[in-house]
């Protein structure tokens, strides 16, 4: 089971990177796509009255790639344990 994963953030140097686990890296990439409808709101980019829709849509399509991430780590580790036995 995939536990940590090394990522680097826009923040920090290219130089430097950091490993974290791998559920916050999840949580961190969530909050970024939301963070996302956030700044193109205070951009004028959403129409007035659609900031809650915008985020739904966010919320939507994190949870379908969430979803298929699911997906994949089950497949992999399907092919996994098939090859080992």
């Amino acid at each position: 089971m995939i536990r940590e994963v090394t990522v680097s953030y826009s923040v920090m140097p290219c130089d430097e990177i950091k490993t974290i686990p791998f559920i916050d890296a999840l949580e961190s990439l969530s909050v970024c796509f939301e963070s996302i409808v956030t700044e193109l709101e205070k951009a004028g980019c959403i129409v007035k009255g659609k900031l809650r829709e915008a985020y739904e849509i966010a919320k939507a399509i994190i949870n379908d790639w969430y979803d298929a991430i699911g997906d994949f780590i089950g497949k992999l580790l399907k092919s996994s344990i098939s090859q080992c036995s």
